[in-house]
């Protein structure tokens, strides 16, 4: 019960402030199989998108699209960076994140998350999915992440948002 009312705060919320202090607690607690779907996800891309099993994949840049309080960020570029010290290959010398949120507050403590991490480097934008992604298709990402975000958009904005990050 006290769950419940720690998500509808959340949506009250916006995911400011006040959603921040729970957000990690409640999605652990409150989504089935949240951490599954994040190791899931971050598996995918560090080993599943190689061309050759033997050769870690490359990541130089990664755009994480409502990442929150980092969660899904944290664990691929953790993952990534291990399998290149598991596999005894040279780690990449810095990887850039572009990160974007409709959520100050959200982004503040991804930041603190992704800080942790050697050779990472993230750069911060407010940005509402669903006005679109202007500007941020410009350059060039080797792997485009989100995780808990676009459900939160209608078919056309889906839609839309799809073709400017395959285009």
């Amino acid at each position: 019960k006290d769950m419940a009312k720690e998500l509808v705060q959340a949506i009250k919320d916006q995911y400011g402030p006040m959603t921040v202090k729970s957000y990690d607690h409640m999605a652990e607690n409150f989504f089935w199989s949240y951490r599954d779907c994040l190791n899931a996800v971050a598996m995918e891309v560090v080993y599943a998108r190689r061309e050759d099993i033997n050769k870690p994949l490359i990541l130089e840049d990664i755009c994480d699209l409502g990442i929150g309080t980092g969660n899904l960020s944290y664990l691929v570029l953790d993952k990534y960076l291990r399998s290149w010290r598991e596999e005894g290959a040279r780690e990449p010398q810095n990887i850039n994140v572009f990160a974007a949120d409709l959520s100050k507050e959200m982004m503040t403590a991804a930041e603190k998350k992704l800080c942790q991490l050697k050779r990472v480097t993230a750069t911060f934008k407010v940005l509402d999915l669903k006005s679109g992604l202007k500007g941020v298709m410009d350059d060039h990402f080797d792997c485009v992440l989100s995780g808990f975000a676009i459900h939160h958009l209608n078919e056309l904005e889906k839609s839309q948002l799809f073709k400017e990050v395959y285009r």
